[in-house]
């Protein structure tokens, strides 16, 4: 399954936890905003704290 914006639906990169594009991301909450959105939310994949609660 392929990452999608959830706004342009441009392709994004597997391995990142965001689901919208850098283009996007700036156009609804502005360059710093999304830039640390973007980096927690990285983080937070990288750390196991979005799989919570999943199932396998």
């Amino acid at each position: 399954m392929a990452n999608r914006c959830v706004y342009c639906k441009c392709d994004l990169d597997a391995r990142k936890a965001l689901s919208v594009c850098k283009s996007c991301g700036v156009k609804v909450w502005g360059l710093k905003m999304y830039e640390a959105i973007d980096s927690q939310m990285n983080d937070a994949k990288e750390t196991g704290n979005l799989e919570q609660g999943n199932i396998a």
